[in-house]
């Protein structure tokens, strides 16, 4: 796996939590410029679990895609169920402070990232104050961008860390989540990599399924989703349009008395939620 890859093209995810002693990730994707497509639905089937390690080099890498040409997009793709998912219960409801508004079609001549979101806005501190007790200040950091096919760069930063100022956290130790855009567009395009990948992640990870929780296709307002502990990974979906973004988790280590609880409230309380926010930001607005 290469350590920069292309980004895909996406229109309209991602990415959970690292400890001390574990590596976060991020993403890449390629895009493509495509027609419209009528209302689609990214239905899914069984997907295999994510082996830390192979999270960890896409996450440096990145994300896969498109070649940048138009085609015809069918209106629906079907992507694989994850394995023993689970449909979360009471989980914490996030008021998005913005939403998603991603051109998957662009016309020619316009870039197909020119309307992703900005990975350092993915989460906002107003938002994260809602899952994370104590936390009081957001700081975007090593932000950059990712390729596009074509040798072109993404338009906004497609990989930040967030810095987290958490009361009771040294600064040495303070928590950060790292947001990886791994591309957005059409259903198709974006469905067909997130089937690849989790091929590939099935078939190393065999014998480490017990470190991954996988939600329920369409639980939570999200496509498809799942997370080793460390990374989240996230398909989105709305009406012609998808998007894939992933998201880590380094430190919260102090949520709870121990560390092990601690890494378990992060897993079991904050992932999920953050998972629903992202949902809920692709989703069209309430009128």
């Amino acid at each position: 796996m290469t350590h920069r890859r292309t980004l895909a093209l996406c229109t309209a995810t991602a990415c959970a939590v690292g400890v001390p002693t574990v590596a976060a990730m991020s993403s890449g994707a390629s895009s493509n410029a495509v027609p419209a497509v009528t209302t689609s639905t990214l239905s899914t089937a069984t997907s295999p679990p994510t082996a830390q390690r192979e999270a960890e080099e896409d996450a440096a890498g990145g994300g896969a895609g498109s070649n940048g040409s138009r085609s015809s997009a069918p209106a629906s793709y079907s992507a694989p169920a994850l394995p023993q998912a689970v449909d979360p219960k009471n989980v914490t409801t996030i008021t998005p402070t913005t939403r998603f508004s991603v051109d998957p079609t662009p016309t020619v001549g316009k870039r197909p990232d020119a309307t992703w979101p900005d990975a350092a806005e993915v989460f906002s501190q107003t938002e994260l104050t809602e899952v994370i007790p104590g936390l009081t200040a957001v700081k975007a950091t090593g932000c950059r961008p990712n390729e596009l096919s074509g040798g072109r760069e993404t338009t906004h930063a497609a990989r930040c860390e967030l810095l987290l100022t958490i009361k009771g956290e040294p600064a040495s130790r303070a928590s950060r989540l790292i947001v990886n855009i791994s591309g957005f567009g059409t259903p198709e395009e974006i469905g067909t990599t997130w089937s690849t990948r989790l091929a590939k992640i099935q078939q190393k990870s065999t014998n480490t399924s017990g470190r991954y929780s996988y939600y329920r296709n369409g639980s939570l307002g999200v496509s498809s989703a799942f997370t080793d502990g460390t990374t989240a990974r996230v398909l989105l979906q709305r009406p012609g349009s998808a998007g894939e973004i992933w998201f880590s988790g380094v430190g919260f280590t102090t949520l709870k008395s121990t560390y092990s609880a601690s890494r378990a409230d992060f897993r079991d309380r904050i992932t999920p939620a953050l998972v629903k926010l992202l949902g809920a930001k692709m989703a069209p607005a309430p009128r």
